[in-house]
């Protein structure tokens, strides 16, 4: 998968989440987001913790893709 992609995902899902993406995270928390975030991690950047949902969105986007589905035999 193409971690720029992924990055910039996770940015956008962090915005909506109303969260600064480039915002440091200042201590550990246990504030997760739809059970699909993981937790602050000390010195890392907000949109960190979206990576889990950014993920999973790109693989499912991928696996639904119509180009991804195997050609129909006429």
């Amino acid at each position: 998968m193409d971690e720029a992609r992924i990055e910039h995902i996770a940015r956008a899902l962090c915005r909506a989440a109303r969260i600064d993406p480039d915002a440091l995270i200042e201590g550990g928390d246990d504030v997760l987001y739809l059970h699909s975030a993981t937790p602050g991690v000390n010195g890392k950047p907000a949109w960190y913790r979206f990576l889990p949902a950014a993920k999973s969105y790109c693989q499912a986007r991928d696996f639904l893709s119509i180009d991804s589905l195997p050609a129909a035999k006429a």
